[in-house]
Formats: structure tokens, C-alpha cells, sequence
């Protein structure tokens, strides 16, 4: 855990939730904003979408003698990284005790906030013929807040995986109904909307190919919305790797 007591913690791996923001997040963890964005590479326009892995820097208790200089070197990393991620500037005076963020590269996984490993799960037969989009329907770009393409769909409908990856959230969404997103191990999320129902849970290891939900709405009126967002941000579902 973060905090002034513990001489040394390492990064945590924290799992966004639904309604999350930068600027809470920033709060929980006692960490600027612009720090969240720079070690998790995220724009200022970037979307948090609920399932979505952040890096939360570690940190170190400042200790009797310590320098900038040394803090560094045991961290491999650099003064003027150092200076960045605190907020802080070289004419600062160290204090005992004093808190410090510190870039490293293993993680201190948050038990209450992080998906736990799940046995490979086979979620569905694979289906062929669709083209490697989540529905054959017609197909027409959002140009809205949030950027990916709406599929046009009957009731009943299958929604079908485009990626092998895990389930990182399968539950409802707003207008999206059930969201489903998978994160494959290129990075990249990608998000399956308009379900009725959910045919995976938390945790599943989704082949491509497999059936994840099912579409629902009323006859005239009902859609499947696909995106694929990196780091926050959109990714073209058109160029999107189908892996």
C-alpha cells in the first residue's frame, strides 16, 4: 500500500472502475493528475473505460542522509524524474519520513482492485463468416464522445469476439446495455456494447471467434457498438488487429 509508514512499496496495478476519474484517482493515491497521465501515457482527451489497467507509482520514505542523487541511483531512474512526478524542484529540502513516488517496473498487486488470474475458459464454439467484426450487420461510425462503430442488429442476435484476451468487465454500461471488454496482450481493449445478455464473466480467456453476448432491444431498434481504445485512447476498429 501507498503511504508515509512503509519504507518502500512497489507499483500498483489499479483495475478502473465505473465512474472513475483522473481527478479521484489522483486523490486515493496522493499523486498528481499530470503524473497519472505521464506514467500511463494518457492524453488529455483520454476515456477511462471501467475494466482498464493504471499504473499507480510506487514510492519511497524518505530516510535520514537521503539525497535526490541517491533516491535515484537506488531506483535507477533520474533526478529530473524524480522532479517530475512530485511536483517538486531541485532547491527542495528532503525531510525524514517525507514521501516520495518512485518510477519501478514490478507490480504490488491491490487484491480489492485488480482481476485475479483465471483459468482459460472456453466460452463458446467458434463461429466463421462474419469477417472478424462482432455482427454481420450494417455498419455506420460514432462520432460522439466516445469514438468506434455501431452495428445494426436484430433481438436474439450473437455478438462474437474479435480478440483472444480476458475479460476485464462484463456488466452494464448506460445506453450500452451489458459492455463487455476483452484486453488482449497487445495492450489494446476492446469493447463489445448493446448485449442483453452477457455470455462471459469477469476473468473468462476469450478466444476469437467465441460468442460473448447477445443483443437486445426491440425490433426496429436495435444496434451492437464496437471499440477498441489503447492506453485511453481510440483506436480505429476498422485497422484494429484481429488476434
Amino acid at each position: 500500500m501507498l503511504g508515509g509508514s512503509c519504507l518502500y512499496s512497489e507499483d500498483l496495478t489499479y483495475i478502473v472502475k465505473k465512474g472513475d476519474t483522473l481527478f479521484g484517482i489522483s486523490k486515493r493515491f496522493n499523486i498528481r493528475i499530470d503524473s497519472l497521465k505521464k506514467v500511463n501515457h494518457l492524453g488529455d482527451s483520454a476515456i477511462l473505460f471501467p475494466g482498464t489497467k493504471m499504473i499507480i507509482p510506487g514510492g519511497y520514505t524518505v530516510q535520514k542522509g537521503d539525497t535526490l542523487y541517491g533516491i535515484a541511483k537506488k531506483f535507477n531512474t533520474t533526478v529530473n524524474e524524480l522532479l517530475d512526478l512530485n511536483n517538486i524542484d531541485m532547491n527542495v529540502i528532503l525531510k525524514t519520513g517525507q514521501f516520495l513516488h518512485v518510477p519501478v517496473t514490478k507490480e504490488n498487486i491491490a487484491e480489492k482492485d485488480v482481476i485475479k488470474e483465471a483459468p482459460v475458459v472456453e466460452v463458446a464454439k467458434e463461429v466463421k463468416g462474419n469477417n472478424l467484426w462482432p455482427h454481420s450487420g450494417s455498419r455506420t461510425e460514432l462520432k460522439g464522445k466516445l469514438k468506434g462503430i455501431q452495428i445494426d442488429g436484430k433481438p436474439g442476435d450473437s455478438i462474437v469476439s474479435v480478440n483472444t484476451g480476458r475479460v476485464v468487465w462484463a456488466s452494464d454500461y448506460g445506453i450500452y446495455k451489458k459492455l463487455i471488454l476483452i484486453e488482449g496482450k497487445n495492450g489494446l481493449v476492446y469493447g463489445y456494447g448493446g448485449n442483453e445478455t452477457a455470455k462471459v464473466k469477469v476473468g473468462d480467456y476469450v478466444k476469437s471467434g467465441s460468442i460473448i453476448g447477445v443483443l437486445g432491444g426491440t425490433q426496429d431498434e436495435t444496434a451492437a457498438f464496437f471499440f477498441v481504445y489503447k492506453n485511453g485512447k481510440p483506436v480505429d476498429p476498422v485497422k484494429a488487429p484481429r488476434v
